[in-house]
């Protein structure tokens, strides 16, 4: 039924005999107004007809009363506004000296190097009339220009001699790809949005016109419409006659649109004129029966006079409910010299919507119809990737709240909050064109990202951690110092740090680098995502070859020290203990507090993993303790503490086996170990300290060369949308007893907690724990705290099911996929153990409800404005009968 936009890109040129391709469009003549100077009443002349919707001259049916005026939108640019010409636009006010330019040739001068569709754009300087810093003329205003300018200027309104193919092309193409009008201002059948199975005929033109219907769609693409369904419910099965009118159909439309909930006309308003050809069907036998419906458009000419042409508003106001109905159907578009960008063109589209009163359900979106045609726009279009223009981020945003597309605001907002600086120096007027809620969340947002890249640059610019040997690694009094040698931990952690930004100097020239350097080519000086990234690759590399991926974390908020008294036989398990002291000390030193990695020891190397089969069934383990060890026993007690299935052959991992061997030259086994956990203290400092802008927002697609930070998404919800609480909120059990507690499912999301859990660490263990055998898993799931209560950690599926963003549903602000309530229902061993819990910084577990709400039989709230606090209340006249007792006595 409905044709693809890929489809439709491959049109034929209608007048390729006539037209070449690679040349300009016809441009307006000499006796036409130049569409790069736009008068101030210009918009006024749209918004005028548009609202009027008469069906013929003599109709005096008002179908926009008390609604608001639906207009094009003006188009934007670079460098100013450009509103659509007048109709009625005096010679004496064009300017002769414009530039010679067409969109076409607009089109060749862009950069050809990139690769998405463009689209022509006509500038104007800012300031011109028809800016949006002018005040608009009133309709009233503009009636009487019109008046006055009548005789002798009707000329004004031609696009000049050419054919109508050269006033419109294919839009979101690089080439000019000419459309043929001819068919749409005819009256005739558009072939690219005629389905054959369609069963709702559409007209543009009156009866009186006596020109054909121009669509024929399914009439499934105008369910999401209240004002288009009574339209079509009340529209006759048969073309009306030509000298007919349809008065009853304008009134019921009238009515449906000045309010939705206003009863059907009666029958005996509809019995004072009724066409034979013309019933008031029911809703059953309208569902299937075939409609004709006519639209409510009114034009600027009566166009019941034979050889009559729209020119003017009257031409822009066809093409555009032409790419309304390619819209729906999922067609081609049509620019036009005044509706030139994608961006003029949808937002146009976006005010038929609104005007429509497209919806669904709970008003987040226009309808199922207009959201899943725009996402495929999107997609063929590449609307959403604004990496390289900052005037497509801002148009973005604008798009996605009057489109309603939340994969397209938030994909904009985030690349938006990245360069917030560029792009208001670019003073584009679209910025203005966004609500007053993004604009605010912008700045919050910028504020957020600063204080983190302050943050970052504090601990990375110089690899600077003093909080982690601040604490019981610096005490001489603790049971733990008696049992570990700190000092030899501090000394391998600060070699590994020379080690690194010795590297890191090699590979980048500089550290932090510095921009256009031979050894980079990075376009800002400093620490930048792609930088920060490759360093968090590596150290993630790094940690997959270390990690003791069968010993999950037993710290707690309050970790317990070691008892004075304690002994134990297992130097592993006294490293574990006071690995997790440092660690647990370090992440809560500097705010925020950083949650603890689930798997946070490393594997030790100890001669029962080692390759030489020797050193395994050595009886006197104690004093090969003490024994220097020989190179290539330093090699094969190295390998026996690697995931070697993880190894990967990148230059880090590789220096970094070079240099753990050079440094176990002459060292006992001991000693390795000693620096093999100051390697390990180093590399969790470094990857506790990235995922806060490392890791982007939630479903974002065009990530790949960004340069500036794509970590913060928009918070609050839709801004097109008033807040929700029954679904914006989420419930969470509080650890320890303490009851439920209701919170904002994107405040979780978007926490530190939030986003640590959506890091390497955390996805990679999930990951881990699905791999590992049922025992396994129930014994690591099962583990408990020094309060006993269960640390839990959900597999990957709980987390996110989906294989990438875009298959998730989870693409809007109000459901977080990481937090969202536990299933009844789980599959596999552990999902029935731990009951697919999760724990934020174990404190909060999602849940569905509390007990007692979920039993709750309360009825549901309703809205009724005019009750009194006494109904609120249910106080009764018991008051008065008590003063009337008192009285008594």
């Amino acid at each position: 039924m409905a044709k693809r936009l890929s489809s439709l890109f491959s049109l034929s040129r209608d007048s390729a005999d006539k037209i070449n391709p690679d040349s300009p469009p016809t441009m307006p003549t000499a006796t036409t107004v130049s569409p790069h100077i736009a008068p101030q009443s210009a918009s006024h002349a749209i918004s005028h007809k548009l609202h009027k919707h008469r069906i013929t001259s003599s109709s005096e049916v008002d179908l926009n009363a008390d609604l608001p005026p639906l207009a094009p939108p003006p188009l934007l640019s670079d460098s100013g506004a450009v509103r659509p010409p007048s109709s009625h636009h005096s010679a004496a006010d064009s300017v002769p000296g414009s530039r010679n330019s067409s969109p076409h040739s607009l089109v060749r001068s862009r950069d050809a190097s990139r690769s998405r569709p463009q689209t022509p754009n006509l500038l104007i300087p800012p300031g011109t009339a028809g800016s949006p810093c002018h005040p608009a003329t009133p309709p009233s205003a503009k009636i009487a220009k019109k008046k006055s300018w009548l005789h002798g200027k009707a000329d004004k309104h031609k696009f000049g001699d050419g054919e109508w193919s050269s006033k419109a092309w294919i839009a979101g193409l690089r080439e000019h790809v000419a459309y043929d009008l001819t068919p749409l201002l005819k009256g005739d059948r558009v072939t690219e949005v005629w389905s054959d199975y369609g069963d709702t005929v559409v007209y543009l033109y009156p009866p009186s016109s006596g020109k054909g219907p121009c669509f024929r769609i399914d009439s499934t693409l105008l369910a999401d419409s209240r004002s288009l369904v009574n339209l079509r419910m009340n529209s006759p099965t048969s073309p009306v006659e030509r000298n007919s009118d349809i008065p009853q159909m304008q009134t019921a439309f009238s009515e449906m649109s000045m309010s939705p909930m206003h009863p059907r006309p009666s029958s005996q308003g509809s019995s004072i004129y009724r066409p034979t050809n013309f019933s008031v069907p029911n809703i059953v036998t309208s569902i299937n029966q075939e409609k004709h419906v006519y639209l409510p458009l009114g034009f600027e000419v009566d166009i019941s006079q034979p050889g009559t042409e729209l020119h003017g508003d009257d031409f822009e106001l066809v093409v555009l409910y032409r790419n309304f109905f390619a819209f729906l159907a999922g067609g081609a578009l049509v620019a036009t010299p005044r509706q030139v960008t994608l961006f003029s063109i949808f937002m146009g589209i976006s005010s038929i919507l609104k005007r429509f009163s497209f919806s669904n359900a709970d008003g987040s979106t226009w309808g199922d119809v207009p959201y899943n045609s725009f996402s495929r726009y999107c997609d063929e279009l590449r609307l959403a990737d604004v990496r390289s223009s900052r005037e497509k981020t801002i148009e973005a945003i604008v798009l996605g709240e009057h489109l309603k597309s939340w994969p397209l605001y938030n994909e904009g907002f985030c690349h938006a909050v990245g360069r917030l600086a560029d792009i208001k120096s670019i003073k584009s007027p679209k910025y203005e064109k966004m609500s007053p809620i993004t604009i605010n969340r912008l700045e919050r947002a910028q504020i957020d990202m600063e204080q983190r890249l302050l943050t970052v640059k504090g601990k990375l610019e110089d690899f600077d951690f003093p909080s982690m040997f601040a604490g019981i690694a610096n005490s001489q009094t603790s049971t733990e110092a008696k049992l570990i040698r700190f000092k030899e931990w501090k000394t391998a952690f600060l070699d590994f740090r020379r080690f690194t930004m010795a590297y890191l100097r090699r590979r980048y020239g500089a550290w932090p680098p510095k921009a256009s350097s031979k050894k980079n080519n990075f376009e800002e000086s400093g620490l930048n995502r792609i930088l920060l990234q490759e360093l968090y690759k590596d150290f993630t590399d790094l940690y997959d070859i270390f990690v003791d991926r069968s010993a999950i974390t037993t710290r707690t908020v309050d970790m317990a020290p070691m008892a004075d008294d304690a002994e134990t036989d297992d130097q592993n398990e006294t490293i574990q203990h006071a690995l997790r002291r440092v660690e647990s000390e370090y992440d809560r030193a500097t705010p925020p507090v950083i949650p603890p990695i689930p798997f946070d020891t490393p594997l030790i190397p100890q001669f029962s993993n080692s390759f030489n089969r020797r050193h395994v069934v050595i009886s006197d383990k104690s004093a090969a303790q003490s024994k220097k060890l020989k190179e290539n026993e330093i090699n094969e007690v190295l390998l026996g503490s690697y995931n070697r299935e993880s190894i990967v052959a990148s230059t880090f991992i590789q220096d970094f086996f070079s240099y753990e061997r050079q440094l176990g030259r002459g060292k006992t086994l001991d000693q390795v170990v000693d620096a093999r956990c100051g390697q390990w203290l180093f590399m969790y400092a470094v990857l506790q300290a990235l995922p806060m802008t490392v890791v982007d927002a939630r479903d974002l697609k065009h990530t790949e060369g960004v340069e500036y930070f794509l970590c913060v998404a928009p918070r609050g919800g839709r801004p097109w949308m008033k807040e929700d609480q029954s679904t914006s909120r989420a419930w969470y059990n509080v650890a320890s007893g303490g009851g439920y507690v209701s919170l904002p499912a994107d405040l979780i999301d978007h926490s530190v907690e939030g986003i640590y859990r959506r890091s390497h660490c955390w996805t990679a263990a999930t990951k881990w724990l699905e791999e590992s055998t049922p025992e396994a898993t129930t014994e690591t799931s099962q583990r408990v705290d020094g309060s006993g209560h269960q640390l839990q950690l959900r597999p990957a599926s709980a987390y996110s099911p989906y294989a990438s963003p875009a298959q998730s549903p989870y693409v809007s602000p109000l459901h977080s996929p990481l937090l969202r309530p536990a299933s009844p229902t789980g599959s596999g061993d552990f999902r029935s153990i731990s009951r697919d819990r999760s724990s934020v910084n174990l404190g909060l577990e999602a849940m569905d409800a509390p007990p007692s709400y979920r039993n709750s039989s309360r009825p549901p709230s309703t809205l009724n404005p005019n009750i009194t606090f006494d109904a609120i209340l249910g106080t009764t006249d018991e008051p008065t009968k008590g003063k009337g007792k008192k009285g008594k006595k």
